[in-house]
């Protein structure tokens, strides 16, 4: 009971930490939690993580604190993609195509 207590803790002053710098908006990415299990040295880590539990944890304190959250899916390529840059991109093409 006491470890459950101790990671409740951590989870709480984390979000609390992350709500407390005011994001306008939030993304969680959902994980293949399933296929992590299978690599036996991240199955122990992510067993006592208790992620599902923090992702509920913040996503409440965002909603009272009126952050909006949204779920990035499983497949979506977060690592790959950075939509500032995407558009800074498409600035440069554009003023480069009409020089």
């Amino acid at each position: 009971m006491q470890v459950a207590n101790v990671r409740r803790d951590a989870h709480n002053e984390a979000a609390h930490a992350i709500i407390d710098k005011r994001p306008s908006v939030l993304v969680i990415e959902e994980l293949n939690v399933k296929g992590m299990f299978k690599n036996r040295g991240l199955a122990r880590a992510l067993s006592d993580a208790a992620l599902g539990q923090f992702g509920r944890i913040l996503t409440y304190m965002a909603g009272e604190a009126g952050v909006i959250v949204l779920k990035a899916g499983r497949f979506f390529a977060s690592s790959k993609s950075c939509l500032w840059m995407e558009e800074r991109t498409l600035d440069i093409v554009r003023s480069s195509v009409r020089m």
